[in-house]
Parts: structure tokens; C-alpha cells; sequence
């Protein structure tokens, strides 16, 4: 996977890492269904005026360390999960993506019309103001090495301190998200850099899985965000 070869049991789990098979095998993928998503649930019942989802996107073919992997696309799998998740919202108004092929088709089929491309939720983002130096970074950099890192206060090559890119994505989501429900598809890497940048989570024992995300809640001039278990009062 993305963190490089491991040995695993039937099950599936990780039991250590292991060093490349010599053998020339074919490239694939063995994956543990991702947890449940939770934001149709936190949004049922919730009284609101406006309300954003910051979603990464769904499941997409795997790529290696060194490989790029700006044309992946959304698995069967991913687009099985895409299009479940979307029937149990009661109705998308507005949809946003990345504009890298595996958001834009995650967001068309959660919300059941095409997105609109974004470029603050990737290709550069909010929180990249030099592509080309972050994308040679992740090339030699796993994404969750370097956000655990980053939210910890490290400067990243090409990257925004993490405060201000959390504050120029808030902003741009508050933007996007004045009336009924907007969705917004991203990846992993700036849905957790602004999760641990605004909630202090440090994703030191886990990571943004597929499909996983937050709300944004808007209640007059208040802003909530919602995540898991939790919910911070935005600035």
C-alpha cells in the first residue's frame, strides 16, 4: 500500500514490515472495508441553516511510494460505497471536488449530478501554494508521516503553515456553504491536516479512511464542526 510492503495475516492485519518480494508480481491490493461512515447519522436530527461535508474521497486503485497517482480512479468498490452513502442524505445542493478524476467521480455519484471543479480541495488546495515542490515530496514521503509531522507544526516543502491553510479552507468552505447542504470531495491529506489543525487531533493511532470526513453546521453566524465524536465551535 502506500506505507510500502507488509506481512499480513489472513485477516488482513498488519504484522510487521516487510522488504519488496523479488519476484515480479502483479501489482494489487488487499483491503480492510474502511469503518463505518457516521455523517449521515450526525447530520439526522440536527437543526440547521446551512451545512457543509468535507469528505475524502472513496475508495480509488492502489499506487506505490515514487508512483504518482494523479490519474487513479474510484475502485468498484469505492463507487458501490459512493453511491450508498449518497441515497442516505436527504438531498446535495451544491457539490465541490479536487479536480484529480477519483474526487470528481466520488462527488458525482454521492451527490447524483457533476461537481464543480475545485481547486482549493486539491491541484493545489488551500494548503499548497507550490505544486511542484509538494508533489516531488510525496513522491518520497508517505501522506500521513508528513501530516502528523505537518500538525505537529513542520514546515512541509510548498505547504502553507498549517494554520493558515486550515484558516484558507474554513473560509473557502463558509464561502461555498451559504444555504442547503454542499458537498465537498478532497483527500486524505488536507481532510486530516485541517481536521488535526482545528480539533488538535493528532492522527497519531489512526488516519482518514476512505469516505471519511467531517461536517461543517451553520446556525445564524455559528459554525460548528462535527467529527466522530466530537464537535468544536469554529472561529
Amino acid at each position: 500500500d502506500d506505507e510500502g510492503w507488509h506481512r499480513i495475516n489472513k485477516g488482513g492485519e498488519i504484522l510487521s514490515a516487510a522488504e519488496a518480494p523479488e519476484d515480479d508480481l502483479p501489482k494489487g491490493s488487499i483491503r480492510i472495508p474502511p469503518r463505518q461512515n457516521r455523517i449521515a447519522e450526525l447530520l439526522a436530527g440536527r437543526t440547521y441553516d446551512s451545512a457543509v461535508i468535507l469528505i475524502r474521497h472513496a475508495e480509488r486503485e492502489p499506487f506505490y511510494r515514487g508512483e504518482p497517482g494523479v490519474g487513479k480512479l474510484v475502485t468498484v468498490r469505492g463507487e458501490k460505497t459512493a453511491a450508498a452513502f449518497g441515497a442516505q442524505l436527504p438531498g446535495i445542493d451544491a457539490a465541490y471536488a479536487s479536480p484529480m478524476p477519483r474526487c470528481m467521480r466520488t462527488a458525482e455519484l454521492i451527490a447524483g449530478f457533476s461537481p464543480q471543479e475545485d481547486s482549493m480541495l486539491g491541484e493545489p488546495s488551500a494548503f499548497i501554494f507550490d505544486n511542484a515542490k509538494s508533489s516531488a515530496f510525496y513522491l518520497t514521503t508517505s501522506t500521513a508521516t508528513a501530516v502528523r509531522s505537518y500538525i505537529k507544526g513542520a514546515e512541509l516543502p510548498g505547504h502553507y503553515p498549517i494554520a493558515e491553510g486550515a484558516a484558507r479552507l474554513l473560509s473557502h468552505l463558509k464561502s461555498a456553504g451559504t444555504s442547503g447542504l454542499t458537498l465537498c470531495v478532497t483527500h486524505d491529506l488536507f481532510s486530516a491536516s485541517f481536521i488535526g489543525a482545528v480539533t488538535g487531533y493528532d492522527f497519531a493511532a489512526d488516519w482518514v479512511d476512505f469516505m471519511d470526513g467531517c461536517v461543517l453546521l451553520r446556525n445564524g453566524d455559528e459554525w460548528r464542526l462535527v467529527w466522530r465524536e466530537g464537535e468544536v465551535i469554529l472561529p
